[in-house]
């Protein structure tokens, strides 16, 4: 019995770290300033919407502001020709309503995973004790980031490959309708935020989840290497 519940503690550890990891890059990128810098000035949207560049910025920020906040819809304006009007269509508010779902959900699962790795590691040490926990903990940490460094590698491969496919996939696979198919050359989300921008997003989520994976394995394996030395050492001692 004992034996079945540390294997299923295990690999509630194992699982829960790459969700905790992916999300929290997720979360990094989704809220930074400098990818939508960077990705409106790499894909030259002012050029392409006839919006100015601290304008375009000002939208980047309403829209973090949006997916943060309780309002249903979002509610970016714009001046053209001394006409006050909103930025978006009414298709485009919906879908982003949709996105804004995805993204609390996604909060969530940030929260709830690091929860459960905190519950679970405090609870395994105390059932195990602090030197068997550890190891417990450390094996765990170590397993969890090859999982996530073998998940990383094949969405990365997978949108270096064919990025669209998987692109389309997504949407299918994460919304239940079709307010997402926008049009390039009326809709102003395409029209900021093009292919070439999500996959750069995902590139930077997929690296910066790669770089948490390996200093939290590299730290795990440090650490059991250490305690296996020193055990070695323990008993090799003579009486």
């Amino acid at each position: 019995m004992m034996r079945f519940v540390r294997g299923a503690t295990l690999a509630v550890l194992i699982l829960a770290l790459p969700v905790a990891l992916i999300t929290t890059s997720a979360r990094i990128v989704i809220y930074s300033g400098w990818l939508y810098n960077v990705g409106f000035d790499k894909y030259e949207i002012a050029a392409q919407t006839g919006i100015d560049k601290p304008e375009l910025m000002r939208f980047a920020r309403e829209i973090k502001e949006y997916f943060s906040n309780d309002e249903p819809l979002l509610t970016t304006r714009v001046v053209r020709r001394g006409v006050d009007r909103p930025l978006y269509r009414e298709r485009e508010l919906l879908h982003m309503a949709d996105v804004k779902v995805i993204i609390k959900s996604l909060l969530l699962q940030q929260r709830l995973s690091f929860t459960v790795l905190l519950g679970v590691g405090i609870g395994a040490l105390m059932a195990m004790g602090n030197r068997r926990g550890l190891r417990f903990l450390g094996r765990a940490a170590l397993w969890g980031s090859v999982a996530t460094v073998g998940l990383i590698a094949l969405a990365g491969i997978g949108s270096l490959l064919n990025f669209q496919s998987l692109f389309i996939f997504f949407h299918q696979l994460v919304f239940t309708n079709d307010l997402w198919l926008l049009d390039p050359r009326t809709d102003y989300l395409l029209m900021m935020f093009p292919e070439g921008f999500f996959l750069d997003a995902t590139l930077c989520m997929a690296g910066l989840s790669l770089a948490e994976a390996v200093l939290a394995g590299t730290a795990a394996g440090g650490f059991l290497w250490r305690a296996r030395q020193a055990a070695t050492a323990g008993y090799n001692q003579p009486p």
